[in-house]
């Protein structure tokens, strides 16, 4: 009965060292695998700033010919509106 003991307390020893040695192994790839995802978020959302800031300089761009045509239905409405 002891020798079964004994051998068993050996082989819960080995399985649990089996396992701190496997979620080790494993820990790291799991980071390696955050790391990649991290990064490919940045870059993702770098990409997308980059873009915004494209369209928001053509925005900017069309700003001033907005100003001259916003001015001039101004005046066309001050010229219709002011006859009535």
């Amino acid at each position: 009965m002891e020798l079964i003991k004994d051998f068993l307390i050996i082989i819960g020893i080995f399985v649990c060292m089996s396992l701190g040695i496997f979620f080790l192994l494993h820990s790291g790839d799991a980071k390696k695998k955050t790391k990649q995802t991290i990064q490919d978020t940045r870059e993702s959302i770098q990409e997308i700033n980059q873009q915004l800031d494209d369209v928001l300089e053509q925005l900017q761009e069309m700003n001033a010919p907005l100003e001259k045509a916003m001015k001039a239905v101004r005046s066309f409405n001050d010229k219709v509106l002011s006859k009535k």
